[in-house]
């Protein structure tokens, strides 16, 4: 019988910030409660699509 093979992590790509990482502050203050859905999705929609 085979030897069972490792899998290792895989980084598949890295999700859109945006180069000030205008993501991910802006998803920090949407789950404290500075920033609302509306204006989530409006800097998620301001990111360039990813490669």
């Amino acid at each position: 019988m085979n030897a069972p093979q490792r899998i290792g992590p895989t980084v598949l790509g890295y999700p859109r910030v945006g180069p000030d990482r205008e993501l991910k502050a802006a998803l920090e203050g949407f789950w404290a409660q500075r920033v609302d859905h509306a204006e989530l999705l409006a800097v998620a929609r301001r990111l360039p699509p990813s490669r």
